[in-house]
């Protein structure tokens, strides 16, 4: 199991050193693609997660002292929180394909778009003249970055990999969970839930180390 971690990790570490020179080298993409991004949403999902892991770390305490009822409890609550996490995350990709901030392609904004979201600095006559954004009052650069689109092939990248290991550790929850119910778990046995809390412990770090690269940071 440490193995596996051990490489989960080093997956992840190259994808932030990848990350780390991209922005490195195209500051202004970053800066520009930043502002699509919703710190309220993913500050969402940092709070979802670690109250999910919270919770799978007072289930295998139950689980050390045999108390099956609990332990069930507590594991449903942690799939409930991936739940969650997934839902906020859905809400935040649908946006980011209705406006078109996609990866491998150049982005343009959507006339629809252009005109529910810079309709008031177009009439304005603001020098910016280009908001696009997602927020309404943001007033972009005129002309966005042209590699702005390799910036959310990473975003999509690490953050769709990220979605699915909390799919997978999901799935092993909802394995646990139902053996829980079974009562197949005693103060002498309870390798698969503390297996299970350890990889989904590793999916709520790499979220830690996601959330301020990609939202907090400008």
């Amino acid at each position: 199991m440490w193995l596996f971690l051990a490489t989960e990790v080093l997956l992840f570490s190259g994808l932030f050193c990848a990350y780390a020179i991209y922005r490195a080298s195209h500051p202004e993409t970053f800066r520009f693609a930043h502002r699509f991004l919703d710190w309220r949403l993913g500050g969402l999902n940092t709070v979802i997660l670690i109250t999910s892991s919270f919770t799978m770390a007072w289930g295998v305490r139950e689980a050390q002292l045999g108390r099956r009822r609990a332990l069930a409890v507590l594991l449903a609550i942690t799939l409930l929180c991936g739940a969650g996490f997934m839902t906020v995350k859905y809400v935040e990709y649908k946006a980011k394909f209705e406006h078109h901030l996609l990866w491998g392609t150049k982005f343009s904004p959507d006339p629809e778009l252009l005109a529910e979201h810079g309709a008031a600095a177009h009439e304005s006559g603001a020098e910016t003249g280009w908001a696009a954004g997602t927020a309404p009052e943001a007033l972009l650069p005129k002309e966005p970055p042209a590699n702005m689109h390799i910036f959310f092939g990473i975003y999509f990248l690490m953050t769709g990999l990220h979605g699915l290991h909390v799919l997978m550790g999901m799935l092993a929850i909802g394995w646990v969970l139902r053996r829980a119910v079974r009562g197949d778990f005693s103060s002498s046995y309870y390798t698969p839930v503390d297996l299970v809390g350890l990889y989904w412990h590793l999916v709520d770090l790499i979220w830690i180390f996601l959330f301020p690269l990609l939202y907090l940071i400008s």
